[in-house]
Parts: structure tokens; C-alpha cells; sequence
């Protein structure tokens, strides 16, 4: 999922950067597995300063797959490439498509809500947040239960 959001001035979601750090701290691997082509991705890696945490062998685009969200194909080649069996990641998305994808890849998905997200989009996620900082220990929480 992209930690980002989709506006004229793109800017990452307060807290993004050290949420992902602190997941990597947890000792798990991070990855973006994205809808957008592979150079948006870096663009907007780029742009929001995140770039550094997902180095170009961890950036996965549904360019690289058959299907798109809301088919798995992208988490799926994500975990995979990574060495993952599916039911060991958890995806984290803010959009509907994704969540779907998430649940039909088998992953425990963690739903972001910003402001901006449509009422009931988030329904399926195993659970919602809507501060990053929440973040690492509802993945802790998500990954003590497989």
C-alpha cells in the first residue's frame, strides 16, 4: 500500500516515515505493492521523503501483473519476490480496491482513514486506524497471530 495520499500537493501522511521505521524495528520487512506505475511510485517516494525506505528491489506496481487491485496479483508477486508465504504479511491500505485485494491475496490488511476516506471502504480490514502511530503495534498484533 502506498503510504500517501493522492492530492495536488503531495505530502505523506503525518507520521508515515517513523511508523515505517518502527516496523522495521519490530524486524519485519516493507515493501509497496501500488496500482500506480513503478516510476510514480518513485516519484512520489521521492517527493514525500520516503523514498529511502523501500529501496527500488522492495517497489511493487500492478505494471508488473495481469491484474490490478482489486485482484491479489500485486501482494501476491510482492510476497513472493520477498520469500513470504501470504497469510505472513499484512498489507496496510486506504482504499477499497486494496482491501479487497488484500483479503482475496489471504493477507491481514490494516485499513488507514483519513479525512478523505468514503464511509464503508474500509469494511473487510481486520483493522482500521486512523494515526500512523498506531501502526506498529496493531502489525504486532496482526503477525503474534499467525
Amino acid at each position: 500500500a502506498e503510504f500517501l495520499r493522492s492530492q495536488e500537493q503531495l505530502e505523506p501522511i503525518a507520521g508515515a516515515g517513523e511508523a515505517v521505521a518502527a516496523v522495521r524495528e519490530l524486524g519485519l520487512e516493507v515493501c509497496v505493492a501500488s496500482g500506480s506505475l513503478l516510476a510514480a511510485i518513485g516519484t512520489k517516494l521521492g517527493r514525500t521523503g520516503l523514498d529511502g525506505y523501500f529501496p527500488e528491489a522492495v517497489r511493487f506496481s500492478a505494471e508488473q501483473v495481469e491484474h490490478g487491485k482489486p485482484a491479489p496479483d500485486v501482494f501476491l508477486l510482492a510476497a513472493r519476490e520477498l520469500g513470504f508465504a501470504p497469510e505472513r504479511c499484512v498489507v496496510v491500505e486506504d482504499s477499497r480496491a486494496g482491501i479487497e485485494a488484500a483479503v482475496a491475496a489471504g493477507m491481514p490488511v490494516v485499513g488507514y482513514r483519513s479525512d478523505l476516506t468514503p464511509t464503508g471502504w474500509l469494511e473487510g480490514a481486520d483493522a482500521v486506524i486512523d494515526d500512523m502511530a498506531d501502526l506498529p503495534s496493531v502489525i504486532s498484533r496482526l503477525t503474534a497471530l499467525g
